[in-house]
């Protein structure tokens, strides 16, 4: 198990823990977190502020922001 904290605009974030395994594409589609942060579809992720692809690997004590595109239309 890994332990991941997930940030989108200032003081709203919070700490979940996942399989060995999770990429930033599961935490995209992850339902339950897109709902208890409030952030829509037209997000990048980022770590160590360096943007990720959906095949990133996340590792216990990462710490995942969640930004909004600028300039670009929602998918």
């Amino acid at each position: 198990m890994i332990s991941v904290t997930i940030s989108f605009g200032p003081g709203n974030s919070l700490t979940r823990e996942f399989n060995d395994g999770y990429t930033v594409g599961c935490l995209k589609n992850d339902a339950n977190i897109r709902a208890a942060l409030g952030y829509g579809n037209n997000v990048r992720f980022l770590v160590g502020g360096a943007p990720q692809g959906d095949h990133v690997t996340l590792h216990d004590g990462d710490e995942v922001t969640v930004e909004t595109n600028v300039g670009q239309k929602a998918a």
